[in-house]
């Protein structure tokens, strides 16, 4: 007996929406996506969709989600669709209007920028799914109009991975929950993501106390086709990198990531001398100018000069390819960026142009890493402190008076805080009484006067985001028409007349009024360089261990990838040479012994060097710092000699210096760390999270958010225990110190 054909989970959807989508869209079938998505969706399932940019995942969760809205008779607000981004929701908002118009569903697009008209005529007649940041969906409830959710029955989050494992995301689930709260309807979870190590765990995360069943779609990857290309370009200079990226860059259509606004602005005249029409895109560019460069990237053939604002989603079409100056820190971040290129069939392309040997090398971990399917997993955690107070906070606001136990309750169904217990929560309450910004009354708390002072200014909005705001910006306008923000100090500097870049263009400082936070500015010399803005941003991701371990085998000989052109690898010959004879082995960490500091060549990621070098500086009583390649301790006067020719360490202080480090590492590495130990290190390593919220926690918990966020202290243990230190040199370039 034959087994019954399968059904086409196409069939499933309402017959008006398969029709408009074949009529409307003129799609003859679905992606492999958005077929395997129908079923878990229509089926009610807490779902998480993994797709590469472009890869179709709008679609795959809004099909299926608009049929049910539609076969169920839902009403107003019936779904929610947050994004990490404005100019992602500006950028998705057509599209999700589209789709929704199928089946007479409308769409509204709420954030900052939205004309205030429209979001009161909004408020008086909602529409069925409403699109908005997180920061904004905080705006709401703050103002109390969590009511206006009351028929909410799904919400999808797209790039969920940008949110997890990060504290906006744990603010997120934390607005997700007092959505769902407010619904008559058991809310349900859509995530959409790129490709990470450990899904099932991110979708759990989503789901948090929803019992739906959860299902994780992950099509096959095959049939993309891609073209991976290293260039070593050393030195740094961008003539130099434009003339190597030049060649495939015209006349295509690419994007070109740098890792900080003034990479691009720096690279952007270099690539304009070799011929390359080329726009500036990041963050402290005017939203107008980015959105133009956006949709002329096809027209015009051009090259987008972007930051990390491209890597999320923002849809500009086919690419021929896509270029990157080093590499990012994550292979998670690598593929999201290579996804780019490579649709609708066609080959993409990658190039990397590397122009110093650490970016070199990462480069080649990323790639093989990649290769073996090897992406970071979330690192997610159920005792977020810093968004856990800042909600308690955003719920007293919102309530007025907020009752301690339902308070306790409400939070604890978010995921993130679930392993928070309620004896704790209470002594959080009490040491927030103690600093003003909160009071008890019997059994209900209120905010107190310190914290009507640091947040009550225009109506509490500094609560609508966990995270700070960064540096003072000054808004940068030419003739009336906004360019772009500098750093407040930055453009305090400029004199009158001075020539910078700012979006890609040279301008000369006008009028600067500091009260009103504007610098007037005229067009400059097109010929002309300015000076190269810099601006103080975000910390950095830290690499994982992974990658470093995977440089550290590429440098002891792991076979060279076949990608590599012979320039490139005679390039990682030498790195290797470098390494062997600065005194890299498998068991071996080389250190470089100066007149005033000690240089450990770990190559362990920045985790675990946080902790040794921390460990090592206490027990030498001296100053430190960490890459994830290299530890510095920097020795006061008097405290490390000179080495003599051929010697180990020339006596005095430097030789106690050098043989007090060795025992403690030897200690560490012997029986790992005491819970003093552990302690003394937290507190001496810098608050490097970007946590707004975690100065108003007491010690103990502030240094169990860095213990979480910043290092790793039983893989320097472990670490330790497999590794010995010896006299050595520079493993990835020239002497830090003459000796």
């Amino acid at each position: 007996m034959k087994p019954p054909p399968a059904v086409d989970p196409v069939m499933r959807l309402v017959p008006l929406l398969r029709g408009r989508v074949a009529e409307r869209l003129g799609w003859a079938d679905l992606r492999t996506a958005q077929k395997l998505a129908i079923d878990p969706i229509l089926d009610g399932h807490n779902t998480l969709i993994l797709a590469p940019t472009a890869g179709g995942k709008t679609e795959a969760a809004f099909l299926p989600l608009l049929s049910a809205l539609y076969d169920e008779k839902a009403v107003a607000i019936s779904g929610l669709y947050v994004s990490p981004l404005k100019a992602l929701l500006n950028n998705q908002q057509p599209r999700l209007a589209a789709l929704a118009d199928m089946v007479g569903r409308t769409v509204f697009c709420w954030h900052g920028d939205v004309d205030d008209t429209e979001k009161d005529g909004f408020r008086r007649d909602p529409a069925d799914l409403l699109m908005i940041t997180p920061e904004s969906l905080e705006g709401w409830l703050l103002a109390g109009r969590d009511r206006m959710f009351s028929e909410l029955r799904a919400i999808v989050v797209d790039e969920a991975h940008a949110f997890a494992g990060s504290e906006r995301g744990d603010h997120l689930l934390s607005l997700i929950e007092r959505c769902a709260a407010a619904s008559r309807h058991d809310v349900q979870r859509i995530g959409l993501s790129a490709t990470l190590g450990n899904p099932e765990a991110l979708l759990a995360w989503l789901s948090g106390p929803s019992r739906r069943p959860q299902t994780v779609v992950d099509p096959p990857r095959g049939g993309i086709r891609r073209y991976f290309t290293l260039k070593y370009v050393g030195g740094g200079d961008p003539s130099a990198i434009a003339a190597v990226a030049a060649p495939f860059a015209a006349g295509k259509a690419t994007m070109f990531f740098t890792d900080s606004r003034r990479q691009t602005e720096a690279l952007r005249p270099a690539l304009a001398a070799c011929g390359i029409p080329v726009k500036v895109h990041h963050a402290s560019v005017d939203r107008r100018l980015r959105e133009q460069a956006e949709q002329g990237i096809q027209r015009d053939a051009s090259c987008l000069l972007c930051t990390s604002t491209m890597e999320l989603g923002v849809d500009v079409g086919d690419l021929d390819a896509v270029l990157q100056l080093d590499a990012p820190t994550s292979v998670a971040s690598f593929l999201q960026r290579m996804g780019r290129s490579g649709r609708r069939g066609e080959p993409g392309q990658m190039v990397v142009l590397a122009d110093d040997p650490e970016g070199f090398l990462r480069a080649i971990a990323l790639t093989e890493l990649a290769r073996r399917r090897w992406v970071e997993p979330v690192m997610l955690t159920r005792r977020s402190w810093g968004p856990y107070v800042h909600q308690i906070l955003a719920m007293v606001v919102a309530a007025g008076r907020l009752d301690a136990a339902a308070g306790f309750c409400q939070l604890s169904r978010c995921w993130a805080f679930s392993g928070i217990r309620e004896a704790e929560f209470g002594a959080l309450v009490d040491h927030l009484c103690g600093l003003g910004l909160l009071e008890r009354v019997r059994h209900q708390i209120q905010l107190g006067f310190g914290a009507e002072e640091e947040f009550g200014d225009r109506g509490f909005a500094a609560l609508c985001a966990v995270f700070d705001g960064g540096a003072p910006q000054v808004a940068v306008e030419a003739g009336g028409e906004a360019i772009g923000s500098l750093d407040r100090g930055f453009a305090r500097r400029l004199t009158r007349g001075a020539a910078f870049n700012l979006a890609g263009n040279t301008w000369k400082a006008g009028a600067l009024d500091l009260q009103r936070g504007k610098l007037s500015v005229a067009a400059g010399d097109a010929a002309e360089i300015g000076a190269l803005p810099s601006w103080r941003g975000a910390p950095s991701t830290a690499m994982a261990a992974e990658v470093a371990s995977e440089i550290r085998a590429i440098l002891l000989g792991a076979p060279a990838p076949d990608y590599l052109d012979p320039p490139e690898r005679e390039q990682l010959e030498e790195l290797r040479d470098l390494a062997v004879s600065a005194g890299l082995a498998e068991a071996t960490v080389p250190v470089e012994i100066g007149s005033s500091r000690l240089v450990l060549w770990t190559l362990a990621g920045e985790r675990i060097n946080a902790v040794l070098g921390t460990a090592v500086s206490l027990e030498l009583e001296c100053k430190a710092s960490w890459t994830w390649s290299r530890i510095v301790l920097r020795l006061a006067p008097g405290e490390a000699a000179g080495r003599a020719a051929g010697s180990r360490v020339a006596g005095g202080r430097g030789a106690a210096a050098f043989e007090q480090m060795e025992a403690a590492w030897e200690r560490l590495g012997a029986a790992g760390l005491s819970r003093g130990e552990r302690s003394r290190i937290l507190a001496a390593i810098p608050d490097r999270t970007g946590s707004r919220f975690t100065r108003y926690l007491p010690d103990e918990l502030a240094s169990e958010v860095k213990a979480a966020a910043l290092v790793d202290i039983d893989g320097a243990a472990a670490f330790a225990s497999v590794h010995r230190l010896a006299e050595g040199g520079a493993v990835l370039g020239a002497r830090s110190e003459a000796g």
